[in-house]
């Protein structure tokens, strides 16, 4: 599900200036064009959001 940044220089949270993004359980940061999410280790492992009926690959009608 994720890769790990090995050296990440920037410490993603509240108020870090990236946008946060709700994804599942956790919180991702929106880091040059990539899902970042900070783990209790203080690693950052990269995200993908999953291709499924909630978020289809497609455009939709309803897609705006």
């Amino acid at each position: 599900m994720s890769h790990t940044h090995a050296n990440h220089d920037h410490t993603h949270g509240p108020g870090c200036g990236h946008t946060a993004i709700q994804h599942g359980d956790h919180v991702d940061y929106l880091h040059d064009g990539h899902l970042h999410h900070p783990t209790a280790s203080g690693a950052v492992e990269e995200h993908q959001l999953a291709v499924d009926a909630t978020n289809p690959a497609a455009c939709t009608p309803s897609h705006a």
